[in-house]
C-alpha cells in the first residue's frame, strides 16, 4: 500500500471515530441526542445527529376577567313633607269691646297677675309658643275718664296705659281667633287652632285650609288669663 492510500485510510478512520464520539457523548453544549431545547419561537430536536426544528404550538391563555367589586347602592330616604294639621278657620262673629272688655277697659296690671282679661299690642312667637306683653287698654267713655278729652287723648276713641305691664304665654289648648279684612273694607273673624295662631304670629304662611286670600295682621288682642297663663287670645280690629 502506498503512502496516499495509507493517508486516506487513516483520515476515514479518524472521521468515523469522531462521529461515534459525538453520537455517544453528546454535542459540545452538553445536550444529549434525544433532548429537546425549546425557545419562545420553536423546539429543536437532535436525534442521531440529525437536527429537526418544529414550530412550537401557540397557546393562548385568556386574561383573567376582573370581578367587579359589589357596588353599594345607597337609597336616599325620601322624607315626605309634613302635612299641616287642619287649622280650623271657622267663621265666627267678630268679637267686640263690649263683649270682651267689661266697662270698656281691660283689667289693670298687678303683681301677682290675677285672672282676668288684658290687652296686648305686642306679642311674638318662635313657632312653638306665643308670648304676650300685657298692658291696660281703654275705649269710649272709659278712655276719656282715664286720659281726659284733650286733643292728644283718645284720638281714635281709645288709648293705652303701657305701664305697668306683664308677660304671659299662650296655653297649648287655648281658644284663639284672628281677624281678616275683606275687599269691601269690612272685617271678619275666624276661630283657628292654637297651633295655627302660633304659626301665624311667627310669620309662617297660613295652612292650606285658610280662606282664599287670607293674610295675617298683628291687630290688638284681648288676652284671657287664668292661673298665670293665656287660655284665650282674640284679635280685634282697631283704627
Amino acid at each position: 500500500m502506498n503512502h496516499a492510500s495509507n493517508y486516506t485510510a487513516i483520515r476515514l478512520a479518524a472521521i468515523a471515530l469522531g462521529v461515534a464520539l459525538f453520537a455517544s457523548c453528546g454535542g459540545s453544549d452538553g445536550t444529549t441526542a434525544d433532548e429537546v431545547t425549546t425557545t419562545d419561537a420553536a423546539a429543536t430536536t437532535v436525534v442521531g445527529g440529525a437536527v429537526t426544528t418544529a414550530e412550537s404550538a401557540s397557546t393562548t391563555v385568556a386574561a383573567p376577567v376582573a370581578t367587579p367589586e359589589p357596588t353599594e347602592t345607597t337609597t336616599a330616604a325620601t322624607e315626605s313633607a309634613p302635612t299641616a294639621a287642619p287649622a280650623g278657620y271657622e267663621l265666627s262673629a267678630p268679637p267686640t269691646f263690649d263683649s270682651l272688655l267689661e266697662n270698656q277697659k281691660s283689667d289693670p296690671i298687678s303683681d301677682p297677675l290675677p285672672d282676668g282679661q288684658y290687652w296686648s299690642w305686642d306679642y311674638t312667637s318662635d313657632g312653638e309658643d306665643v308670648s304676650f306683653t300685657l298692658v291696660q287698654y281703654f275705649v269710649g267713655d272709659a278712655c276719656r275718664e282715664q286720659f281726659g278729652d284733650g286733643d292728644e287723648a283718645c284720638a281714635s276713641d281709645n288709648d293705652t296705659l303701657y305701664s305697668p305691664s306683664a308677660s304671659v304665654t299662650l296655653a297649648d289648648a287655648a281658644a284663639t281667633s284672628v281677624v281678616a279684612c275683606c275687599d269691601e273694607g269690612s272685617f271678619v273673624s275666624y276661630r283657628v287652632s292654637t297651633g295655627e295662631f302660633t304659626r301665624l304670629v311667627a310669620g309662617i304662611a297660613p295652612a292650606p285650609d285658610a280662606p282664599a286670600g287670607f293674610t295675617f295682621a298683628p291687630f290688638g288682642v284681648v288676652v284671657t288669663v287664668q292661673n298665670g297663663e293665656a287660655i284665650a287670645a282674640d284679635q280685634i280690629f282697631t283704627s
